[in-house]
């Protein structure tokens, strides 16, 4: 199987990593490389595919919605949230999907953090992983604040909300970049648990405001979940948490040195 990573500038990834580790496991013959592709050349995305071979795609940003009206169809899952993550091939045809929610619930279970029950704020509401966060929680029935700068939920509504998870969906903290958070450490403390999709470094600015106590989980979990929810759809076969919990466990012991 013939797979790729498309993007505009990617530079480093860890998605061939993870996707590479699959195929060891697996014992499944596959590639999966890294493709740049300018603005003007999303558009052939079909063509692109059909000349390099490519039996899928994982889409990054910023073409999560720009390949939508390219494709022939859309799963349940990517038009709820908006964004494709994932394609493939059926029949023929193109098909869009997102792996980015499922991935994200596959963390908070892997973490211990229950979604039932509880209200989560999630930061940055106005991006495309939150998105997928919020169509995630959504289904699961999870009281959700979608938060933004500029509402109708503020950064400033926070003390005033019913929640218990703090999830950030934004790149603040990312490496270079450490010393940002999105919230102040007084917000950060009062939450049971603190979910950063950044995972470089491993314990950003905002998971060290954690209290004692406090579920403090980097993204790590999620990129790996999504990985091997989109080999699952590019095979048309259930996901393996088995494998999902292995690469994940290698690829956190080598992110701590």
């Amino acid at each position: 199987m013939k797979l790729a990573l498309i993007g505009e500038k990617m530079g480093h990834s860890l998605s061939v990593p993870i996707h590479r580790a699959y195929f060891s496991l697996s014992g499944s013959q596959g590639s999966y490389e890294l493709l740049e592709l300018a603005p003007d050349q999303v558009k052939d995305l079909r063509r692109v595919m059909e000349e390099k071979g490519l039996d899928g795609v994982n889409v990054t940003i910023p073409y999560k919605k720009a390949v939508i009206p390219l494709l022939d169809q859309l799963t349940p899952m990517a038009r709820r949230v908006g964004a494709v993550n994932t394609i493939a091939w059926r029949d023929g045809r193109l098909v869009g999907h997102n792996t980015d929610a499922g991935g994200f619930m596959d963390m908070l279970a892997f973490a211990g953090i229950p979604a039932a029950g509880q209200g989560f704020a999630v930061l940055g509401a106005s991006g495309g992983a939150a998105q997928a966060v919020r169509a995630a929680l959504e289904q699961a029935g999870t009281r959700v604040y979608p938060v933004s700068r500029k509402g109708p939920v503020t950064y400033d509504s926070l003390p005033e909300l019913d929640w218990q998870v703090l999830v950030n969906c934004m790149p603040l903290g990312m490496w270079p970049n450490t010393q940002a958070a999105p919230v102040e450490a007084a917000v950060a403390r009062r939450a049971q648990a603190l979910v950063d999709l950044v995972y470089n470094p491993p314990v950003t600015r905002f998971l060290a405001m954690a209290a004692p106590g406090a579920k403090a989980v980097n993204g790590l979990y999620m990129l790996v979940a999504q990985a091997m929810r989109a080999q699952a759809f590019w095979r048309d076969q259930t996901v393996d948490q088995a494998f999902t919990r292995r690469i994940y466990g290698d690829m956190a012991k080598e992110a701590q040195g």
